[in-house]
């Protein structure tokens, strides 16, 4: 998404459609001429922030005990096959 707003104020900048004599965003993702390029760096904030948290110990504990669970369950369910299915 991100990529996708920073083509389209590329694409405004270069038709002259930045006109409106304001500046677009906030002290924390800077000033842009078109709200598009402020949207744009927020998105890549978001993804930046998002890339972060997948990394995290508390995150990747989270996700093995889910995961660990997940497994019990479908074993209840299905009798035990699951997991040699999983392993294979």
């Amino acid at each position: 998404m991100g990529s996708m707003y920073r083509g389209m104020e590329a694409n405004r900048l270069l038709m002259g459609l930045d006109n409106d004599e304001y500046l677009h965003g906030n002290s924390q993702v800077g000033w842009f001429k078109t709200n598009h390029g402020a949207t744009s760096t927020q998105f890549a904030a978001e993804v930046r922030a998002a890339r972060a948290n997948a990394h995290d110990p508390a995150t990747l504990a989270q996700i093995a005990s889910l995961k660990a669970w997940w497994w019990q369950f479908e074993e209840k369910l299905m009798g035990g096959t699951v997991q040699g299915i999983a392993n294979a």
